[in-house]
């Protein structure tokens, strides 16, 4: 069996090498093959250099292109049986991948984190105004695509490996809101869904922007709504 570990990062010089040397210590403590995939998305300081040096497989992007955009370019350039794709700062600890691939290997195509789940153990909240922002989002989701979901928008997820080049070969949402697209395109082709919850530590260092992402974020899901951009595939 082989896992793919795949982070996209922007501006992660300080906080990758921590994030890359837990991940290399979980993985080789395993009897997997595996690899590391860093996405550097126009990153203007150090986080590629950061990341080779730490032993990962590094993608650039020329310029700033999106989350979705990298998640998307290391997804396709994954070898694992298995692929994940986590944030830099490792909000969701490594370790939840066995219980991940528990589901993985049981009958379900994808395995999606959820911070706001029964079972999801928040050890380090975000603040009162992230957290409402995230739940608005989420309810808005839910409402326009009738979605049974709590969160589409942690950032922890896995899939089999043809499932997840499937669900991206397609993917439009460049930004943040490309988990509403995948979750919808999975759902569409009948892919099985699982949603767990997950272990969370909110990092307060964060590149997304309590009024400008959501914004963003809105304008990304009413294009998916109204746009019909999964159907046109």
């Amino acid at each position: 069996m082989k896992v793919s570990i795949v982070i996209p990062a922007y501006n992660e010089e300080n906080r990758l090498p921590s994030t890359l040397k837990k991940i290399k210590n979980y993985l080789e403590g395993k009897d997997w093959e595996s690899e590391i995939i860093v996405v550097d998305d126009g990153s203007l300081d150090k986080t590629a250099l950061s990341a080779e040096k730490e032993g990962a497989k590094v993608l650039r992007n020329e310029k700033n292109m999106g989350k979705g955009y990298s998640v998307r370019k290391g997804i396709l350039e994954s070898t694992g049986d298995f692929i994940f794709f986590t944030d830099a700062d490792l909000s969701t600890p490594i370790e939840e991948t066995e219980r991940f691939l528990n589901w993985l290997g049981n009958g379900y195509d994808m395995v999606i984190g959820s911070r706001d789940h029964p079972e999801a153990k928040i050890l380090k909240r975000q603040s009162w105004g992230r957290e409402k922002m995230g739940r608005i989002f989420n309810l808005i989701v839910r409402i326009l695509f009738h979605l049974p979901y709590r969160d589409t928008q942690c950032g922890f997820k896995g899939f089999r490996r043809e499932v997840a080049h499937t669900l991206f070969r397609n993917l439009k949402t460049m930004g943040f809101a490309f988990d509403v697209e995948i979750i919808l395109r999975a759902r569409i082709l009948g892919f099985k869904i699982k949603e767990l919850g997950v272990t969370w530590i909110n990092s307060p260092q964060t590149t997304v922007k309590i009024f400008s992402t959501p914004i963003r974020m809105l304008k990304e899901i009413l294009v998916l709504k109204w746009g019909s951009i999964i159907h046109k595939n």
